[in-house]
């Protein structure tokens, strides 16, 4: 198998601060993971700044897209249809989303990276209200290697598979109300796995029902039901 490790050159996990600088980018091949841990919203507010429901709690819908074409433009006008959906909780404000979405660079820039985020509200009318919009930015630092052995460069790229830590993304219409944290790696990867990632699948949970696992087919995703 032909190995192309884009120049010999890796991720190194170091995040930086929010609104980072534009920097050179580095082009090769790289898979980008982030993953969404808790979403806080213990009142259960709406980015206009009223409540989901004044008996029950919000049902959040969780909406991802890793952008790197511009990560650190203002929030773009799309539509959640045109992002990957990740979870989807009944009758619940706060809960851990424990889900991640993944992007190939296949022989693109690496530079500034942008996990956006959307969570809206459903109601059992099928109508949404948007609860939040989530901007998680960082840069991850390339250390080049000029040399070394095949299963050097394995041994590295295994290394540069680690997470990182927990941080909060940023809130854009309520952040004194709502918070969300996640955490990312960047690593290499060979020409031949870029592209190749499987499709997200929704894990859909639906609290205080009895029913046990109903498979559905949503779109070009497979929704569980639990």
């Amino acid at each position: 198998m032909i190995r192309f490790f884009c120049s010999i050159t890796f991720a190194v996990m170091v995040a930086s601060a929010v609104g980072a600088p534009l920097r050179t980018s580095v082009i090769g091949f790289y898979r980008i993971e982030v993953e969404l841990g808790e979403l806080e919203n213990s009142q259960g507010y709406q980015a206009n700044g009223q409540f989901c429901d004044e008996v029950t709690q919000c049902d959040p819908v969780i909406y991802a897209y890793i952008d790197v074409e511009k990560p650190l433009s203002p929030w773009p006008a799309k539509n959640p249809t045109d992002m990957n959906m990740l979870t989807w909780m009944r009758n619940s404000n706060s809960y851990g989303i424990n889900s991640t979405t993944v992007k190939d660079i296949c022989g693109g820039g690496l530079g500034n990276i942008n996990a956006r985020i959307e969570v809206q509200d459903e109601d059992f009318l099928g109508k949404y209200d948007l609860i939040e919009q989530f901007e998680c930015k960082f840069y991850p630092t390339i250390a080049d290697r000029l040399g070394g052995q095949e299963n050097d460069i394995d041994r590295t790229a295994a290394r540069f598979k680690e997470w990182t830590p927990f941080s909060e993304c940023t809130a854009k219409h309520q952040p004194e109300k709502l918070r969300l944290f996640y955490r990312w790696r960047v690593y290499a990867i060979d020409i031949s796995e870029c592209g190749q990632e499987p499709k997200p699948v929704s894990t859909v949970k639906i609290v205080q029902v009895e029913s046990s696992a109903v498979q559905s087919l949503q779109g070009d995703r497979e929704v569980q039901v639990l």
